[in-house]
């Protein structure tokens, strides 16, 4: 049996439920308000009141406490992915001759970190039949890990991100690597 996400004396109208599982999709309260059906041209204000909702608040709270049961997406992992991006040894893509590993021979925690791969073909002298490949390996931007760290731990800005909204900053995609909000 379900247990309701809000309390029973305050339920979320349709356009209110709409909202939570549009905002959930991006973190952003506009678009969210104009995917419900929420006018456009008032969406940032209706945003930001239906996000001060008690109601709304516990909505998405629970909605989001589904999904990263269901995902398996946490804040500890969030950070052990980063601090593994961040540390990423190079030379685990390489083999001991220096030719690039393949790909599925690498662990998985280095291709986690990998953005893109991109092989090109290309013919070293014209008409000899000989042909080499190019593999250019693109990596998540360890800069980037580093200042995520550095939020997280309070070295940058002052605050450290633990005293941020229950709804998570992060957002996962499979190809695209990490986003931040």
């Amino acid at each position: 049996m379900a247990t309701k996400p809000f309390p029973p004396e305050h339920p979320l109208t349709p356009r209110q439920r709409r909202f939570v599982e549009e905002y959930l999709v991006d973190l952003n309260g506009t678009q969210a308000a104009i995917r419900a059906g929420y006018s456009s041209k008032t969406a940032r204000v209706t945003a930001s009141q239906l996000l001060t909702k008690p109601n709304i608040r516990v909505a998405l709270e629970a909605a989001d406490t589904k999904r990263r049961e269901r995902t398996g997406v946490t804040p500890e992992r969030v950070l052990r992915d980063i601090d593994t991006a961040v540390n990423l040894d190079v030379a685990l893509l390489f083999d001991e001759h220096g030719r690039l590993k393949p790909i599925h021979t690498l662990p998985i925690e280095v291709r986690r970190a990998i953005e893109s791969v991109e092989v090109v073909r290309r013919n070293l002298t014209a008409g000899d039949g000989v042909q080499e490949f190019v593999h250019k390996v693109k990596l998540v931007s360890k800069s980037k890990m580093q200042e995520l760290l550095a939020k997280h731990t309070g070295l940058v800005d002052g605050e450290p991100l633990q005293k941020a909204p229950a709804v998570p900053a992060f957002i996962f995609t499979d190809t695209a690597g990490i986003r931040v909000q």
